[in-house]
């Protein structure tokens, strides 16, 4: 006796067996940027605009009794004060909230300070082959040693720079929540065919 063909096994419930679920990742590319550079320039910068404030009080205090004959150098440095210190005081608070105007006026502060320690140093080194320093003994010595000083402090002023200009900060300071798109999820459905048009099959 032959029996009619059984109907297939749709699983214990009686239903459809649910369709296999893909596990959904994330692009690396949309992920959220870490902020390690841009926070770390943000912290350099902001101890250097502290630093810059603090020259700015000291060159103001001194320009009552400054002579004539320095009066210019010393107005040159307090408005060269005001915007390292402006700058590096406002551009890393920016900064910190993800604000791409933090990176630009943490990026102009370093810049001048970087340029102000190298202007220092020219001076210095003009200022001990005017004098004829020594150090034991050594013209050339006094002025290595100066350089190296100033070097050292310009040392955090050249961090700061390279922190805030690298593409990792910059993609910190721009990036909106929601970018980019997730893949691996449900397969993809072909495309509906135009309203009217004939179906492919």
């Amino acid at each position: 006796m032959t029996y009619p063909p059984q109907p297939p096994n749709y699983g214990q419930s009686g239903g459809f067996q649910p369709m296999p679920q893909h596990p959904v990742q994330i692009d690396p590319q949309t992920r959220p940027p870490s902020g390690g550079t841009a926070i770390t320039a943000g912290v350099l910068g902001l101890l250097g605009g502290l630093f810059g404030l603090y020259m700015l009080i000291s060159v103001i205090s001194v320009l009552g009794d400054a002579p004539s004959s320095v009066m210019g150098i010393l107005v040159g440095e307090t408005i060269g004060f005001v915007i390292w210190s402006a700058t590096l005081i406002a551009g890393p608070i920016l900064l910190f909230m993800r604000k791409r105007l933090g990176q630009i006026l943490t990026l102009i502060g370093s810049g001048l300070a970087i340029i102000g320690w190298i202007a220092l140093g020219v001076l210095a080194m003009q200022g001990v082959a005017a004098v004829g320093a020594t150090f034991n003994g050594s013209t050339s010595r006094a002025a290595g040693a100066v350089v190296g000083v100033l070097f050292v402090f310009a040392v955090p002023a050249i961090a700061t720079f390279v922190l805030a200009i690298v593409p990792l900060t910059t993609r910190y300071v721009t990036w909106q929540p929601g970018q980019g798109a997730m893949y691996g999820g449900m397969p993809q459905q072909p495309p509906y065919p135009p309203m009217g048009g004939r179906q492919p099959w």
